[in-house]
């Protein structure tokens, strides 16, 4: 999440992973690739990050 939240130009892999000390590119492109995503708890847990002041659905939050 450090790369994503930075102030880089591109959010791609390279520069992500040159931005955070002890982060390889290609670790990253793997990680990314083979870890076993599920959609629905991704967004879940993003919501939930995310400041309740904005009034999301409860169900998103819970």
């Amino acid at each position: 999440m450090a790369g994503q939240f930075s102030e880089l130009e591109r959010k791609s892999f390279e520069p992500i992973a040159l931005s955070v000390e002890g982060v390889k590119v290609r670790s990253l492109q793997r990680f990314v690739s083979d870890a076993p995503w599920d959609d629905d708890k991704m967004m879940i847990q993003g919501y939930a990050l995310v400041d309740k002041r904005l009034f999301l659905p409860k169900r998103w939050c819970d």
